[in-house]
This record gives C-alpha cells, sequence and structure tokens, in this order.
C-alpha cells in the first residue's frame, strides 16, 4: 500500500498549481527521510518554498533513484533542492537490491 500510495504522490504533484509560484524541494531516502516536511522550513522561507517527501520504508537507495528518475522522466517538474537521507546500512552488502520490499512493492 505504501509505495503505491507514492503513485498517487507523484499524481498530486503534478497537479500542484502552487509550484509555478514556489520553489520546490523533493526528499527521498529511508524511514529515516520521513521527519522532512514543510514545517521544518524556517517560518519566514515557507510562502516560498513546497516539499514532497517521497522516503520509504526500508528504501534501497535504488528506489529513491527510480522515484526521483520517474518524476524528471514527466517533463513537468524541476527541483529548485533534493535532499536525499539514507541509513549507513543501506549501503551494507547483505542488504542488496533484492532483499527489500522495494523490488515486491514498487518495480513492476
Amino acid at each position: 500500500v505504501f509505495y503505491a500510495q507514492r503513485n498517487h504522490q507523484i499524481e498530486r504533484l503534478l497537479q500542484d498549481t502552487e509550484l509555478s509560484k514556489k520553489k520546490l524541494a523533493l526528499v527521498f531516502g529511508d524511514s529515516r527521510s520521513y521527519p522532512f516536511s514543510e514545517k521544518g522550513i524556517p517560518e519566514k522561507l515557507q510562502k516560498d518554498w513546497t516539499l514532497y517527501n517521497f522516503s520509504g520504508p526500508q528504501a534501497v537507495p535504488m528506489y529513491s533513484y527510480f522515484m526521483f528518475r520517474k518524476i524528471l522522466d514527466t517533463g513537468n517538474v524541476t527541483p529548485s533542492l533534493v535532499i536525499l537521507s539514507l541509513s549507513p546500512e543501506a549501503f551494507d552488502d547483505s542488504k542488496g537490491f533484492i532483499n527489500s520490499p522495494f523490488l515486491r512493492l514498487y518495480c513492476k
């Protein structure tokens, strides 16, 4: 369910009429990236920024790359800032590309 929700979030991003008026920040990574939100932007700058967080549970780095690539490939989105936050464990050879919900739940 969680990974499918991200596709709906991309649709929402593409329909966001505020993007032409604000700078866009995109967040990717694993669950340690969850706290990144517009509330973390200094109050005086919040009117100038919008933030979409595409982090995922146990997301391996490849998930972030595929999600970012999917957004860029729409041709409609140019972020001003991209944040990638990953746990050091994401680079542990034992995790690999397959040992995660990524292939089962995101890739088609």
